[in-house]
């Protein structure tokens, strides 16, 4: 992120020295996916997900600016919408490379490098993160309308009443329930839950 040309090459210097050999080691990062309990079934997981995120990544960016445009403490890095244009198309690689779940030593040295050059320009970790959560969020909030769209499209013939064991003025709420993959699913008859039109974000 920059605000005159002559940042951009101190930064690009300062990048270009930045020693890229650690963590560039197959091994320290094997051992950095082990703790993080990563393993190749969860890097698959991860893999499987470039849908959502090939297609919701874009708005999140769009989220992420729209808010870095009304902050001050970081906005003065953009000298122009020319550069924040440039610094979206390497948030969509970057992000790329994270759906990719490759986690290679490449992907290790670009991220240091990435990291030196916010140091540089005096980014802080805080507003990074920051910028992290927005994005996060927005594809999370993907994945559950997903998620709902899929459970939705089930057929009403599968839905089965709760069994007798179940009772209580919170059966009273219950439509009936299904198997599904993730486990048991009740769903909620909204009209008796809010009988005078509320809104429920989520109603299984």
């Amino acid at each position: 992120m920059t605000t005159t040309h002559a940042r951009s090459a101190r930064i690009a210097t300062t990048a270009a020295h930045v020693d890229v050999d650690t963590p560039s080691d197959d091994a320290l990062i094997a051992r950095r996916l082990e703790f993080m309990q990563l393993d190749a079934q969860g890097r698959a997981a991860i893999r499987s997900l470039k849908s959502v995120v090939d297609r919701e990544l874009p708005n999140g960016l769009d989220r992420f600016y729209a808010q870095l445009r009304t902050t001050p403490e970081v906005s003065r890095f953009f000298s122009s919408d020319e550069d924040m244009g440039r610094a979206k198309g390497g948030q969509v690689s970057h992000w790329t490379n994270i759906a990719s779940a490759s986690f290679n030593p490449d992907d290790a040295a670009e991220v240091r490098i990435l990291g030196a050059t916010h140091a540089c320009i005096g980014l802080t970790p805080q507003r990074h993160l920051g910028g992290y959560a927005i994005v996060l969020e927005h594809l999370i909030v993907g994945l559950v309308v997903d998620g709902v769209s899929d459970l939705l499209s089930v057929s009403s013939d599968l839905v089965q009443p709760l069994p007798a064991s179940i009772h209580g003025e919170a059966a009273g709420f219950a439509h009936g329930m299904i198997t599904h993959e993730i486990g048991m699913i009740c769903f909620l008859d909204l009209d008796r839950l809010f009988p005078g039109g509320g809104e429920l974000p989520l109603a299984a």
